[in-house]
């Protein structure tokens, strides 16, 4: 099968069973880029399951671990229900580092220190401009901190 017949069948595929038609163009997308990628010169002496492992490997260092999720489930998809083939045990390979979560709250006395703070707006207006690539001081709209209401606890 080419690349042409091979991605009709999953469209297919897709259909039949009924997925999302967001799901079966992001499958044939995923499908698409790992058939271009198993062209290359270098992957061909290789067997299915270390083709599957240099793919992954090679998206983990520009991709987060939901995107390489994808599309591990994708080409999985395919070997398991367009192509109907065993894809075996794809061993140890890279994984992309999920990002640490941090508190998205603080607690109470937190919030009376950082509020009473003389400084804050001083703080607040570092933040903008370290986030903003360093803007120059003149950029910055220092209107918008004239509106701003701190609450008195």
């Amino acid at each position: 099968m080419n690349k042409t017949e091979v991605l009709e069948q999953v469209r297919i595929t897709c259909r039949v069973r009924r997925l999302s038609y967001h799901t079966e163009q992001c499958y044939s997308g995923w499908i698409a880029r790992f058939i271009g990628f198993m062209m290359r010169a270098h992957i061909k002496g290789l067997a299915r399951e270390e083709r599957l492992a240099k793919y992954l490997e090679e998206l983990a260092p520009r991709s987060s671990a939901s995107t390489q999720n994808q599309a591990l489930n994708s080409v999985v998809f395919l070997y398991r229900d367009v192509l109907k083939q065993h894809l075996g045990d794809i061993g140890k390979w890279a994984r992309a580092k999920r990002p640490k979560r941090l508190p998205v709250y603080l607690e109470k006395a937190e919030m009376k220190a950082l509020w009473n703070g003389e400084d804050f707006v001083e703080h607040c207006r570092k933040q903008v401009l370290w986030y903003n690539d360093f803007a120059p001081d003149y950029e910055f709209p220092r209107a918008r901190f004239g509106k701003l209401r701190f609450p008195s606890w």
